[in-house]
């Protein structure tokens, strides 16, 4: 067998006497690998996948919008609870980054089904809060568009046509945003957030507070911008500004949970914080940039105790 063969054996047998299994893996292209293993092996359960940012941590761009879909689609498929046998996938990265509690994303799922009555500003003022851009044209993952009575959205994997007859959904297109192909009718349509920094009052004054305890200021640019709600690029660089209360991908799991990893995986994650502390020395050169410490970044060690 190749390795990730077994790993996906291991998986399996280890699924016989947990229902949770979490497989750690020592980065993206384990994680990539070990997909096609956990479909064939572990096909009667659901596998949750937690990808890394597609970006380094300190950069100027943020993550791609399919990324950052699948890491809040496995959040919230984490939340819920099911008798259902999981597995988590994920890597040294993503075990060690901050993330908001849960109740910040399922708050902005937003249901919608043919026949039944919404008010369409509170639609779009939602979409706007949880990461979409109202733009004139829907052409971009991430944007939405209002025409009359058509709302446009694009989400990381789906292009829906949401069409009101009055305050009632008249009727709901899809198709793959990926593909375009012609949109198909449905008789209701999920939309999920598409940024992990939520833009909510208390969000915003968390940011300020600690922009201001942190950097002796909180009306420069930057801060100024977010505060009013804006989206900026590369805001989730500073994640950890916005919210109170931090958690990381364990914290979501139930306990008792088997977790299995790489050997190499304490030099792995050594490896990605001297990473980070490289990233974030050029940054604390820049005076146009405002980083926050590595140690208020990302979490430092595993915050576990349970390994196979």
């Amino acid at each position: 067998m190749l390795i990730n063969e077994r790993a996906g054996f291991s998986i399996k047998q280890a699924l016989n006497t947990s229902s949770f299994v979490i497989f750690i893996a020592k980065n993206i292209k384990e994680y990539l690998s070990m997909l096609p293993q956990l479909n064939f092996f572990c096909g009667n359960a659901e596998i949750i996948k937690f990808p890394p940012w597609d970006v380094e941590l300190y950069g100027s761009t943020s993550t791609s919008l399919t990324v950052t879909g699948r890491r809040i689609s496995a959040l919230l498929a984490l939340s819920n609870e099911s008798k259902e046998n999981k597995v988590l996938v994920t890597t040294v990265e993503a075990l060690v980054q901050k993330l908001p509690l849960p109740d910040y994303f399922s708050a902005g799922v937003l249901s919608l089904v043919v026949g039944e009555s919404y008010d369409r500003e509170k639609i779009i003022k939602s979409l706007l809060t949880f990461g979409y851009n109202r733009t004139s044209l829907a052409e971009s993952a991430g944007d939405f568009a209002v025409r009359g009575g058509i709302i446009d959205v694009i989400n990381y994997d789906k292009t829906g046509r949401i069409d009101f007859f009055g305050s009632k959904i008249d009727s709901i297109k899809t198709s793959d945003t990926i593909s375009q192909l012609t949109l198909q009718k449905t008789v209701a349509a999920v939309l999920y957030p598409i940024s992990e920094v939520i833009m909510i009052d208390e969000t915003i004054s968390h940011l300020k507070q600690k922009y201001l305890q942190l950097f002796g200021i909180n009306d420069d640019p930057l801060c100024h911008e977010l505060a009013r709600g804006s989206k900026y690029i590369g805001a989730e660089h500073g994640l950890p500004l916005f919210y109170k209360d931090l958690k990381n991908i364990l914290d979501y799991v139930p306990k008792g949970a088997l977790i299995i990893e790489n050997d190499q995986l304490e030099i792995n994650l050594n490896h990605y914080y001297l990473l980070i502390n490289q990233n974030y020395t050029v940054r604390e050169n820049d005076k146009s940039y405002n980083a926050i410490a590595p140690s208020f970044a990302v979490f430092k060690g595993r915050r576990d105790s349970n390994s196979a």
